[in-house]
Parts: structure tokens; C-alpha cells; sequence
């Protein structure tokens, strides 16, 4: 697996590590509501706070979801 990412750096120039896609789909994941624990269990955490320090974040589409509901009120 190593290869293909320096050819990735060597011919295109970017920062590339298989890591990344690990954590866009856990971040991706998060972003849609997907239940702690289930993240948790995917992204192979032995603790929820993990997956709580890393994946769960403020975003802006967390933010605008927020404010919706609390026009709701």
C-alpha cells in the first residue's frame, strides 16, 4: 500500500496517506448524525472517547441544524 501513495506524491505532487481516507469517512460519518457508538464500532475505538475527541466536531452543517431547531422552539 505504501507504493501507490509515493507514486500519488512523486507524479501529482500531493500530500497523500491512506489515513486521510480513514478519517474523511469517519468525519463524513459524523457530519451525518450516525450514533456514537456504531461510529465508534466502525472506526475500531476501544473508547467512545476517542471517537468523541476526534469525529464529533462542530461543523457547519451541525451548527445550521442546530439553529433550525431552536427556531422551532
Amino acid at each position: 500500500m505504501k507504493y501507490p501513495s509515493r507514486e500519488i506524491k512523486a507524479k501529482l505532487g500531493i500530500n497523500f496517506k491512506y489515513h486521510f481516507l480513514r478519517h474523511t469517512y469517519g468525519t463524513l460519518m459524523a457530519e451525518m448524525n450516525t450514533p456514537t457508538h456504531l461510529l465508534c464500532n466502525q472506526m475500531g475505538h476501544g473508547h467512545i472517547h476517542t471517537t468523541q475527541r476526534y469525529y464529533i466536531a462542530v461543523s457547519k452543517s451541525g451548527i445550521e441544524i442546530l439553529q433550525g431547531n431552536l427556531n422551532c422552539l
